[in-house]
């Protein structure tokens, strides 16, 4: 079972649909839970997974490029409990045998995780934030909670440790699906957009914030 908070277009699910359709289909059999409708659920179902969307709405937003506000903590206390509810129950429904969690906002539900005594494999992706007390309680309830932990770059590991159960993987990239002509794209981009063969082109991609440095390009 492979558990992403959202449905909305990003790497973290793109980076995730991409994982569990390298899997080897003999071996795994997954099922994708997106907590809301989005484009990122009809993607999933395209690619022919089996894809479910349940509310699970408790979550713990915090990293260093998204502060505490009150409405996420409103949200986090008010539906606390049904969210563990919803994931125990599910659990016994669907009998995985892993739960996977796609970024560290999924503290309540990785608390149904272990109650329903599943073993739990958390893929963490953001940089804690900068308070000292909140960052480690984050950090320390993903370390007790998680039977292993994805991290997906050496600076975040930097968070949690040395553990045997801390592991860095990159996010990869299908070399199947970018095999592209080099010279023959460059010059198609060039021709969509009517842009001259010698102007300088920066690309720059990912979901537009000020702390990316979109705004700064």
């Amino acid at each position: 079972m492979v558990i992403h908070y959202g449905g909305g277009i990003g790497g973290a699910p793109i980076s995730m649909l991409s994982l569990v359709l390298s899997l080897d289909k003999n071996k795994y059999n997954p099922l994708i839970i997106f907590t809301e409708p989005g484009p990122m659920v009809d993607l999933s179902l395209k690619a022919g997974l089996t894809t479910k969307v349940i509310p699970l709405k408790s979550a713990f937003f915090y990293s260093d490029h998204v502060k505490i506000r009150f409405r996420m903590l409103y949200k986090l206390i008010v539906n606390y409990r049904s969210t563990i509810i919803s994931i125990i129950n599910m659990i016994k429904k669907e009998k995985p045998d892993l739960v996977y969690l796609n970024t560290s906002v999924l503290i309540p539900v990785a608390i149904g995780v272990k109650k329903a005594k599943i073993p739990l494999l958390w893929h963490v992706r953001e940089v804690p934030g900068s308070n000292r007390i909140i960052r480690n309680w984050q950090v320390g309830m993903i370390k007790k909670l998680a039977n292993r932990i994805i991290v997906n770059s050496d600076y975040v590991k930097g968070f949690y440790g040395e553990l045997p159960e801390v592991h860095t993987i990159h996010n990869a990239v299908d070399l199947e699906r970018f095999d592209i002509d080099a010279r023959k794209a460059r010059q198609d981009i060039r021709l969509k957009f009517d842009i001259l063969p010698e102007s300088l082109v920066i690309c720059m991609i990912g979901g537009i914030q000020e702390v990316k440095g979109h705004f700064l390009l």
